[in-house]
Formats: C-alpha cells, structure tokens, sequence
C-alpha cells in the first residue's frame, strides 16, 4: 500500500516521524517505510 500524506503542519521532524511509524510497525509486524515524495517520483519515473 502507499500512501501519501502532507506533514507540513506536523510538529516532528521528517526524520523523527519516519522512526516512530517503524518502530509501530515493528510492534504491529509490519514494515513501513517513509520517503520523501521528490524521492518517490524520481525512483519510479518512466
């Protein structure tokens, strides 16, 4: 699944974000990864 969220008004930092929701997906076996969407664009460009 992706999903795309804007965390402009978020008050932690991309970086802190990105570890919490894996350490939750370590606690919910899961895996989640967080990149940044200028990086997702440029990865999966035709």
């Amino acid at each position: 699944m992706i999903m795309v969220v804007d965390i402009a008004k978020s008050t932690a930092s991309f970086e802190k974000l990105k570890n919490q929701l894996s350490q939750r997906g370590q606690e919910l076996s899961v895996r989640v990864d967080a990149q940044r969407e200028e990086v997702f664009h440029f990865m999966h460009r035709i």
